[in-house]
């Protein structure tokens, strides 16, 4: 175990959204140097020349040749790394990876979105490291210096260590925080900063807010919106008609619901990414938020559990997808559904799960919340997922916020014009008028013919 702790971890990477979770989690926990590089090329040369790596992981982005070159260089000269791939769609189709899991029993791989408890169980296997034998030992963990003043914005107790087992504060967590102040320490040769465990959480939040950010900020540069920011769905909802009274009564129960996830530690990043408005994820929850609470209150069914029932559905039916383009597909008969990797298919039919997954300790989320966003996708003629419902199995909360939620992804991809708002009313006639949505689409319709 103590030769593998020595030897070292190559990390390839051209363009990885998840670059920085993933080096901070496995910084903080274990001891291995990393080499960093951005090609396949530069990783067959340092190879080459030097024997000291016990694992190698890498983006699985592969746009030529070079990208998967590193992997057929392993096999030919015999070298039994172990490799962990991020994201391993299409590999079947790269016949330097036929074998993959076979060529070495620790091989693995990342399935987006990745958590921080896969990175460290994968990477503990992977180095044949006891996970057990660790345990609840450390108390500082370390951090890379730059990275930690780009991301980190809290105040916390930050440490440098001076020998094996002596470490001294340089910030106190009571103390206001200055950037500034601790960036002296990059000129000093010191690689490192320590953290607590309290400290290690809230700054691991914080980097998997600036990936998230990252990603979806980057994924949404190329989508043809016709809404693209907060202002947009404030004039849409005021297009819509939906009257003031129950506008102000849905902001504040969407206010109330990101106190609510501000306050839970773990949900830090979700309360970025919700606030930053700059993204699909963001932009469709809003939306969905303010469609659902107006059609509850026309069904008379506007009591304060259950807009927070469906405050909460809207913010987080799509939060433990990666990117806005999944989160975009409606539909598991479309091409774009198809198109992509089995995994990229798996992530999108369990999503709801994994959504409902993490919201189980959030003292508003009850049963109609986690009912609406199991069911989100659910549609009358039975062809929606993950269960494939028919209009007469879903509950008639559901039908609203189902309406609700498909409403304002049209919305957003069509345009909010009285002829498309038109178009996209047709189309829900042939789909929604029947069964437990009857009523629902009913008081839908007379949202805009009043």
């Amino acid at each position: 175990m103590g030769l593998l702790k020595s030897k070292k971890i190559l990390f390839i990477d051209n363009f990885c959204f998840d670059r920085d979770i993933i080096l901070t989690v496995i910084e903080s926990q274990f001891e291995n140097q990393i080499v960093e590089v951005d090609s396949g090329e530069e990783a067959i040369k340092i190879l080459t020349n030097d024997s000291e790596f016990a694992l190698i992981i890498c983006d699985f982005g592969f746009s030529d040749a070079g990208e998967n070159a590193f992997y057929s260089f392993l096999k030919k000269q015999g070298n039994k790394v172990s490799v962990i791939l991020i994201n391993n769609s299409d590999i079947g189709n790269y016949s330097e990876f036929s074998n993959f899991y076979k060529d070495n029993a620790l091989n693995d791989s990342f399935s987006r979105p990745i958590m921080e408890r896969d990175i460290i169980d994968k990477v503990t296997l992977a180095l044949g490291l006891n996970v057990s034998a660790e345990a609840g030992a450390k108390k500082y963990f370390k951090v890379n210096i730059a990275r930690f003043i780009e991301v980190n914005s809290n105040k916390m107790d930050i440490f440098i260590k001076l020998s094996e087992d002596k470490f001294i504060k340089v910030v106190d967590k009571n103390n206001e925080y200055d950037k500034g102040a601790i960036a002296k320490y990059l000129n000093r040769n010191i690689t490192f900063f320590y953290l607590t465990n309290e400290g290690l959480v809230s700054y691991l939040a914080q980097v998997a807010a600036y990936s998230a950010a990252g990603a979806i900020g980057q994924l949404d540069i190329d989508m043809d919106l016709q809404l693209t920011s907060v202002e947009q769905i404030h004039e849409c909802v005021q297009a819509l008609g939906i009257n003031e009274s129950t506008v102000k009564l849905a902001t504040s129960v969407v206010a109330l619901a990101l106190v609510t996830i501000e306050s839970n530690k773990k949900l830090e990043y979700v309360y970025k990414l919700l606030k930053s408005g700059t993204n699909y994820i963001s932009l469709h929850a809003q939306l969905t938020s303010y469609i659902a609470c107006s059609l509850a209150s026309k069904m008379e069914w506007g009591t304060t559990p259950v807009l927070n029932s469906l405050t909460f559905a809207a913010l987080f039916q799509n939060i433990s997808l990666s990117n806005s383009k999944h989160a975009m597909i409606q539909n598991i008969d479309s091409d774009t559904f198809k198109n992509i990797s089995e995994d990229e298919q798996r992530l999108i039919r369990n999503h709801v799960f994994k959504s409902v997954e993490m919201l189980q300790d959030l003292p508003k989320f009850n049963e109609d919340a986690h009912k609406a966003i199991i069911n989100h996708h659910e549609r009358p003629n039975g062809k929606g997922f993950p269960r494939g419902l028919m209009a007469a199995q879903i509950p008639p909360l559901c039908c609203v916020f189902i309406l609700a939620s498909q409403f304002a992804h049209e919305l957003i991809v069509r345009g909010s014009s009285r002829d498309k708002i038109q178009s996209i009313i047709n189309d829900f006639e042939k789909i929604y008028s029947h069964g437990n949505f009857d009523r629902p689409f009913y008081e839908f319709k007379k949202m805009f013919y009043e």
